[in-house]
């Protein structure tokens, strides 16, 4: 989101074992697919399905980039209501 004269965003998120990915790791091969284009003042969603299982817990990765190479001082990206599946049924999840 951002100034209406803001460049466009692409967005993505990713996720990973904690710890797997260390300060030099390969965390783009953990996100989602990016979401391209959002205006400036638009909202998307993100989605990714983790590459391993998530047995406890776990590193969050949230990437934004330009939808061009020019200069940015007018736009940001701001991600919030983060949601986890588990995948589990509620009976198992609830216990």
């Amino acid at each position: 989101m951002g100034h209406p004269q803001a460049p466009n965003l692409n967005l993505a998120v990713g996720v990973a074992p904690a710890g797997l990915v260390g300060r030099d790791g390969f965390w783009q091969g953990r996100i989602g697919p990016w979401v391209h284009g959002l205006p400036a003042l638009g909202w998307a969603q993100a989605h990714c399905v983790p590459s391993e299982p998530i047995r406890d817990r776990a590193d969050i990765f949230l990437a934004a980039s330009l939808a061009h190479d020019g200069p940015n001082d007018l736009s940001w990206a701001l991600f919030r209501g983060l949601r986890v599946v588990t995948g589990a049924p509620l009976d198992e999840a609830e216990e």
